[in-house]
C-alpha cells in the first residue's frame, strides 16, 4: 500500500487527510488518527487481534470511546432510537459554543445544522444521555459559555471535562481552564440543565 497527503490545510501546510492506496483501492484516513509506531497502531487491536472500540487506551477517552454498555456518540447519521434496547446511555460532546464551533473542531466551514439535530434527538430520545464539553483556555471564556446555555437548555445531563496537554495532542499550544473558572462555567450553565458537574477536576 502507499499513502498521499490530500489535503492540506491552506493557512498553516497541515496535514488533514491521508490518501491509501491499496493495489488500486483508494481510501482516506484523518491525520489525527496517524500514530507513528506500530505499537500505537495495535493498542487499538484486543488480544485476538479485533480492532476494539472500547478498548481501554492510552490516549483521551474523548477521542477513543468508552465502555461496552455506551454509546459515545460523533453523529454523522441520524440514528432510530425506537425499541433500541442494546444502547442504555448515549454520550455527545458539545465541543462549545457555535460562534466559535468552527475553530475548535478546526474547519474552515461546518454545518452546524447536524449538530443542532443530533441535539434535539438525544434530548427527546428517551435514551439515558449526557452532553459533554472539555474545557480550553483558548476557546472557552465567561462569554462563549453564556452563548452555550441555549444549546443545551432543557439537557438533562452536562459535564464540563478537564483538558489534559499531552504529547498526543494535536495541539501542543492548548492549555487548560483552572478549576476557579471551570466552577464559574458550571454555575452559568447550571440553571439550563438538570444536573451539571465538573469530571477530571479535583475539586
Amino acid at each position: 500500500a502507499s499513502s498521499s497527503t490530500n489535503p492540506t490545510d491552506e493557512k498553516d501546510g497541515s496535514v488533514n487527510m491521508y490518501q491509501i492506496n491499496d493495489n488500486g483501492n483508494i481510501s482516506y484516513i484523518y491525520a489525527k488518527y496517524v500514530v507513528q509506531n506500530e505499537n500505537d497502531a495495535l493498542a487499538v487491536y484486543n488480544e485476538n487481534g479485533t480492532y476494539d472500540i472500547h478498548k481501554d487506551r492510552k490516549y483521551s477517552y474523548e477521542l477513543y470511546g468508552g465502555s461496552p454498555k455506551n454509546l459515545d456518540y460523533y453523529p454523522y447519521e441520524k440514528p432510530s432510537f425506537s425499541d433500541n434496547k442494546l444502547v442504555d446511555h448515549i454520550a455527545m460532546d458539545i465541543k462549545g459554543s457555535f460562534v466559535n464551533y468552527s475553530e475548535i473542531v478546526g474547519l474552515t466551514s461546518l454545518d452546524l445544522n447536524n449538530i443542532k439535530e443530533s441535539i434535539n434527538i438525544l434530548k427527546t430520545s428517551g435514551i439515558s444521555y449526557e452532553f459533554r464539553t472539555t474545557l480550553v483556555k483558548e476557546f472557552h471564556n465567561e462569554e462563549r459559555i453564556k452563548e452555550m446555555k441555549d444549546i443545551i437548555k432543557g439537557a438533562k445531563k452536562m459535564y464540563l471535562q478537564h483538558f489534559v496537554s499531552s504529547s498526543n495532542c494535536i495541539n501542543p499550544s492548548l492549555h487548560e481552564v483552572s478549576l476557579e473558572d471551570a466552577k464559574k462555567f458550571k454555575e452559568i450553565l447550571q440553571d439550563s440543565v438538570e444536573f451539571i458537574s465538573l469530571r477530571g477536576y479535583e475539586e
